[in-house]
Parts: structure tokens; C-alpha cells; sequence
């Protein structure tokens, strides 16, 4: 029976913690720069999306064993009896400040991913310019020798700046995470 009450006021606590990280995240100010506001918020709504279903089927069980421990004279706080009330409005005031902030962000996140659009497509630009630069310079013939060809590849390997394509290749693997751009770009082509 410990182990019901311990689940009950768990599942209430942890719901409560939820709810108020989420409206607190969404209730942030993203300006049109601050891709990471963005991101955050995004996350604060993806994760509604994943719980939804999942939290609003949790509201019964809970007042299933709330009902089961009172039967065995095990009662919950009046504190906990409260936040079993007031969870499904709560949630519904969660899930409907989800969908403003959606529709509040809309703008910002076409705006966010037409700047990722942009960058891969600079990306790709680069890694094109890159690529022809390599081919017209690279020691492809033999006649360089064996002992030149090291030297040659170090010589073209800083002229052409390898380092600055990695750094953008790692930067360009971190766009997926914006989630519901419904836009889906790949800069190879």
C-alpha cells in the first residue's frame, strides 16, 4: 500500500514539476535572432506532443488508486487530493498554452529555417568550390614521387582550409534539431 501512495503522489509530483517547466519555457520571449529560444520553446512543445496522450489517459488510474488507498484507509494529503482535482484542468491549460506558443512561433521557426536553408546551401557552395579547387591542385600524377607526395598533399590541405569545412559540416549536423520545421533539407544533393 506504501507502494501505491509512494506511485500516486510520485505520478503527481512529477506531472506538477512537467506542467510548470513547460508553461514556464513557453511563456519566455523568443526574439527572431535567438535560435536557441526558439530551440527551447520547440522543445517545450515537442515535448507535450510525446506526453500528451500519455498524461491525459493518467488522470482515471491515479483516482483508481486514490480510491484504493482510501478503502484501506490510507488517505492521501489534502495537498495531493487537490493536485489530483486540479491536474486535469491544469493540463488542459498546459496543452492550450502549447498550441498558442505554436502558432505564436510559426513565423519565427519558417524565418530560423530559411537562415538554415541559407547556411547549407552556403555549405554546399563551399564544399563545391572546395572539391574543384582540390581536383585542379591535388598531386594526382605519379610524377610528383614518393618522397614530394607528403608534402604536397600538407601544402594542399592548408591552402585549401580542410578545417574550415569540417567545422561547418559539425555545424551543419546540429540543424535537425529544430524538429517541426516540416521542412526537410539535405545540402548534398
Amino acid at each position: 500500500t506504501s507502494y501505491l501512495h509512494d506511485s500516486v503522489t510520485g505520478a503527481l509530483n512529477d506531472l506538477d514539476v512537467f506542467m510548470k517547466g513547460i508553461n514556464e519555457g513557453l511563456l519566455k520571449d523568443v526574439e527572431p535572432d535567438d535560435s536557441e529560444a526558439l530551440l527551447q520553446a520547440m522543445t517545450c512543445i515537442r515535448d507535450v506532443r510525446l506526453r500528451s496522450e500519455i498524461i491525459t489517459n493518467l488522470f482515471e488510474p491515479l483516482r483508481g488508486k486514490a480510491a484504493l488507498l482510501k478503502k484501506y484507509d490510507l488517505m492521501l494529503s489534502e495537498e495531493y487530493l487537490d493536485m489530483l482535482d486540479q491536474a486535469p484542468f491544469n493540463w488542459d491549460v498546459t496543452r492550450k498554452a502549447t498550441y498558442n506558443a505554436r502558432e505564436r512561433l510559426s513565423p519565427l521557426q519558417a524565418l530560423q529555417a530559411e537562415k538554415i536553408k541559407e547556411r547549407a546551401e552556403d555549405f554546399g557552395l563551399r564544399v563545391q568550390d572546395f572539391r574543384q579547387n582540390f581536383q585542379a591542385q591535388a598531386p594526382f600524377r605519379f610524377e610528383v614521387g614518393d618522397e614530394h607526395t607528403f608534402a604536397a598533399f600538407k601544402m594542399v590541405w592548408r591552402a585549401m582550409k580542410f578545417q574550415d569545412i569540417f567545422a561547418s559540416a559539425k555545424q551543419q549536423k546540429r540543424v535537425p534539431e529544430f524538429g517541426e520545421t516540416g521542412a526537410k533539407y539535405v545540402p548534398f544533393g
